[in-house]
């Protein structure tokens, strides 16, 4: 019985640190979705504790057997799956269920946890589905359960999260039964990972709760730290960025306190994209520089470069430009240097498997020619026909290599002619867009500059006053140019706007346009139910659309009344913009007109509906309706 105690044990010890490694995957996985989303994002990872737990064993397995089992639990840590799985299934042919249950639950159960290591998922559900039906067959529930969880996580690396869950909660009620606090909790964070992956947050935070709950109850410290991290993420998707910083701490403090560095600098990286995600740039690249510090300690090149990506995108953005050259150059060289690591790591197995082979091939040409030396007449027609074949063979290859590099360098050529049809289409691309931003931004101040212009040219009043009062109006629309270009690069270089900001950048414009034109009076409505994000190129198209009709009707309709009716029903906008200006010949100026064909085109890559009412002494109006 001791001896069976110390296996389980061992197993114990395996258990626990293949449950911190799947957690520091799982902090790892989860930063670069986020990122990136953690920058960032589509969230994927490991599930916890999907191997053994701890377990009592049922009748007391025969002395000679207590070797094998120990010693293929050995080599299954130590990687050696082979020689693992020949001491398994020696165990299970040598014994009967009636005296070893523990041993041949243990051995199948182990045999499984090896083929999911493989990859080889069926073959691992196999081992579980016989290991499981042994466990119920004597009622051995604290078998059952591990076993369960342990089918669970194959279903989940299949993403059938439904079956998944049926095996989850099985294991989950069987704990229950078994009042084992400690793998309630395990099953719970199990259970809320799946929830997570089927967008589901709201579920999987009440889940993950009810975990955190437990461990802070058994003051299982790791726990804690891995449930408060679980949940800080669904808050980060959440976009609730405030109670994200609050978990990630809690869970910080934690893993502080047990001493676990790789948790403690991936933590610390995940609240410096936190930071960086929500503009605060100073406190991103501190917590991100802590997170460096800590990794360097450990050598852990990927939170290394991590750290780096972290630090050079909030310099970036906070508009360090010269600072996140020199990080970004950083993270490329760490970044360089992990793939050669693992490059050379993977020459030298190539390099063992060479050697192996030559020995191997040295071995098979000495045995060949001691036969040669027995059958010497016997060979010389075969090798004359082997030659011959072999000059066939070699003639065949080389024309067929010689026929793919053609078709290589023919498809290479197509690839290349390509890559430079898609460049210079990006490029033209881009021109439009750098035009018609220019026009749409900078033409509306210049229009405004004119009309105050041609306000003092046509007055009869020649106050100085009067004078002052105009150029420091132009003064205004002058530095207004400016800050609209820079408004312009720093739209387009935005993720999102509000609906609301969007709304304030309307009413700003046109308290400039009432102070150009003091002879039109604009009638502004604009009701927002509910602030959606839009992307930048929404947000600037729809802003860009607004200003060239307003402008058209100060500028070309000289109207005296100028109205702007946008509602928002749902997730449709709908923008109506009408003048009693002077009006025009729409089907005669539609193809001539820059600011008129920027309108159609904007709205097209809106997805959006435009219609045009006008005529030469009717005025203008414009109907817009687009999709959020």
């Amino acid at each position: 019985m001791c001896g069976l105690l110390a296996v389980i044990a061992a197993e114990q010890a395996a258990d626990n640190s293949a449950c911190a490694r799947g957690n520091r995957n799982y902090y790892a996985v989860k930063k670069y979705v986020c990122i990136l989303l953690l920058l960032l994002g589509a969230v994927s990872c490991n599930p916890v504790s999907e191997k053994k737990g701890p377990e009592t064993s049922l009748s007391s397995p025969r002395n000679q057997h207590l070797p094998l089992l120990e010693e293929g639990i050995q080599q299954y840590q130590s990687g050696n799956f082979d020689t693992a799985e020949m001491l398994f299934r020696k165990i299970i042919e040598e014994i009967t269920i009636k005296d070893n249950e523990a041993v041949i639950i243990r051995a199948y159960t182990n045999l499984g946890n090896i083929y999911a290591d493989k990859g080889q998922n069926p073959r691992a559900l196999e081992f579980y589905n016989t290991a499981l039906e042994t466990a119920e067959s004597v009622a051995a529930r604290q078998y059952t359960a591990h076993i369960q969880k342990n089918i669970g996580a194959l279903y989940v690396s299949w993403k059938q999260f439904d079956q998944a869950l049926v095996y989850y909660h099985k294991a989950l009620e069987t704990a229950a039964t078994l009042q084992d606090e400690m793998l309630i909790a395990d099953c719970y964070n199990n259970i809320g990972i799946v929830y997570e992956q089927q967008d589901n947050p709201d579920a999987a935070l009440d889940i993950y709760r009810k975990a955190l709950g437990i461990y802070e109850k058994l003051g299982h410290k790791e726990g804690i730290a891995m449930a408060e991290s679980n949940m800080a993420i669904v808050y980060r998707l959440q976009k609730k960025y405030a109670l994200s910083l609050a978990s990630n701490k809690r869970a910080l403090q934690v893993s502080e306190d047990i001493g676990d560095k790789w948790t403690t600098a991936s933590i610390l990286n995940n609240i410096g994209n936190l930071y960086r995600e929500t503009g605060d740039y100073g406190q991103a690249m501190q917590y991100a520089s802590r997170s460096l510090e800590l990794a360097r300690e450990m050598d852990a090149r990927e939170i290394i470069i991590m750290a780096y990506e972290t630090m050079a995108f909030a310099a970036s953005e906070s508009r360090a430009h010269d600072q996140a050259l020199v990080l970004y150059k950083q993270y490329a060289a760490v970044k360089d240097s992990f793939i050669n690591i693992e490059s050379a790591r993977q020459f030298a197995d190539l390099q063992v498997k060479y050697e192996t082979g030559k020995k191997q091939k040295a071995l098979a040409e000495a045995r060949l020619v001691l036969a040669e030396n027995e059958v010497a007449s016997k060979q010389k027609n075969i090798w004359l026909l082997l030659l011959g074949a072999l000059v066939i063979i070699g003639f065949t290859l080389f024309r067929n290599a010689r026929i793919k590099a053609l078709h290589k360098q023919q498809q290479l050529q197509m690839e290349n002619k390509l890559l430079q049809e898609q460049a210079s289409y990006k490029i033209q691309e881009q021109r439009l867009n750098i035009s018609r931003e220019l026009h749409d931004s900078l033409g509306s101040q210049l229009t405004f500059i004119g009309t105050v212009l041609d306000g003092l040219k046509n007055t009869q009043e020649k106050s100085q006053a009067f004078m002052d009062q105009k150029i420091h109006t132009m003064s205004g629309f002058t530095e207004k140019a400016i800050a609209e270009l820079k408004d312009t690069i720093w739209v387009l270089n935005a993720k999102e706007l509000g609906l609301n900001e969007l709304k304030l950048k309307m009413l700003n414009f046109i308290k400039h346009a009432a102070e150009a034109a003091e002879t039109s009076q604009f009638h502004f409505d604009f009701e927002v139910t509910k602030d959606i994000q839009l992307s930048s190129k929404q947000a600037m198209n729809l802003f860009r659309v607004f200003q060239e009709i307003i402008n058209n009707s100060m500028k070309h309709a000289h109207a005296d009344d100028i109205f702007v009716s946008i509602n928002q029903t749902e997730n449709r906008l709908i923008m109506n913009v009408s003048d009693n200006g002077a009006g025009f010949d729409f089907d005669s100026r539609k193809e001539e007109s820059f600011g008129l064909t920027n309108i159609r085109n904007r709205v097209q890559e809106l997805g959006g509906i435009l219609k045009t009412e006008t005529a030469p002494g009717k005025g203008t109006a414009y109907f817009i309706e687009i999709s959020l």
